[in-house]
């Protein structure tokens, strides 16, 4: 897994087995006070297993404020999908930090038309209550 917090964005790059196993290490927790990060993970599980193409499929968790929610979204990572927000995206929207650390990742990153990418984009409901940090809101840490 690999990360990046910014002010106005937060980004995880993880396969889907790492996402999916620590979504269901969150519904774990026994404190009947914790408030998992995510509105629904077990839904999320489900979903994952069914788009993907394999559990080693690496997919970009991206975390953005909008205004007393946080939008969350699971997509393929790919070079194409880091190039869109790197220079498509509406000004503002992907931090400086953001941008430089995506940079840096897209020589790691596979093309889109690579058989290895199912090419899914998926919104989330996010839980308002749960306020840490995207790696753990997926139970990655």
């Amino acid at each position: 897994m690999k990360h990046i917090e910014s002010k106005n964005m937060s980004i995880v790059i993880a396969t889907v087995a790492e996402l999916t196993a620590g979504l269901i290490k969150s519904m774990q927790v026994e404190d009947p006070d914790f408030d998992a990060g995510l509105a629904n993970p077990l839904l999320v599980v489900s979903d994952l297993k069914s788009l993907t193409s394999s559990p080693e499929e690496l997919l970009m968790v991206c975390a953005s404020p909008n205004g007393m929610h946080t939008d969350v979204t699971f997509e393929s990572a790919t070079k194409e999908a880091a190039e869109y927000m790197i220079n498509q995206m509406p000004e503002g929207e992907t931090s400086p930090e953001a941008t430089a650390w995506l940079k840096k990742q897209l020589p790691t990153l596979p093309n889109q038309e690579d058989s290895s990418c199912s090419g899914i984009f998926m919104q989330v409901d996010d839980n308002p209550v749960f306020h840490d940090s995207l790696p753990a809101r997926l139970g990655l840490v």
